[in-house]
């Protein structure tokens, strides 16, 4: 379900009385400054088109909304991102949003243009047999993990020296600035 909105249709009189305004004022301004600096008058010329890309995306955020559609055709799932108009967004029920970036965005299924929501996380509980349970009872990998290390004394007392060396050279070069920035007595 693509929308089918023109895009000259999606602004009202005024909103284009606006862009033609503010692309004129500073195209034209950008135009006449351009014959005694150059880079001047580009740097006005590119005010002028980087505003009316503003509000052209400020319009365009305000009425579509971002959807990721399923659907499956000759077999083949494909993933899409499309932006629906905002008020079809909003006609949709609660179990279609999903949670991307702290906002909440829409996932659809497409089955034979039909639009169903997907709840991937709905599944029968797994039979549980009774070689699931004698193997949830051998601990061998977490006993292995457990046991202590015979090095770890050698590899205290290791960190330990290294320490001692790291305070002891910059107790050094602490001593070492404050000769350089004595002044000798004569000067």
């Amino acid at each position: 379900m693509k929308h089918n909105e023109k895009f000259i249709k999606l602004f009202d009189k005024k909103e284009k009385t606006q862009m033609l305004l503010i692309f004129t004022f500073f195209g034209g301004l950008g135009s006449a400054i351009s014959f005694v600096d150059y880079l001047s008058g580009l740097i006005f010329l590119f005010i002028g088109v980087f505003a009316l890309f503003f509000l052209i995306y400020k319009k365009m955020k305000k009425l579509f909304a971002k959807v990721y559609r399923i659907t499956i055709t000759n077999e083949v799932p494909r993933f899409l991102q499309e932006y629906w108009l905002k008020k079809d967004v909003e006609k949709l029920e609660q179990y279609y949003f999903w949670s991307e970036n702290n906002k909440y965005v829409p996932v659809v299924f497409d089955m034979d243009k039909k639009i169903t929501p997907i709840h991937p996380f709905n599944k029968p509980d797994p039979v549980v047999t009774s070689g699931h349970l004698k193997r949830s009872l051998i601990q061998k990998a977490s006993e292995v993990l457990m046991k202590p290390e015979k090095k770890e004394v050698a590899e205290a007392l290791k960190t330990g020296g290294l320490m001692v060396l790291a305070g002891g050279g910059a107790l050094v070069i602490i001593s070492l600035f404050g000769e350089l920035t004595k002044t000798p007595p004569g000067v």
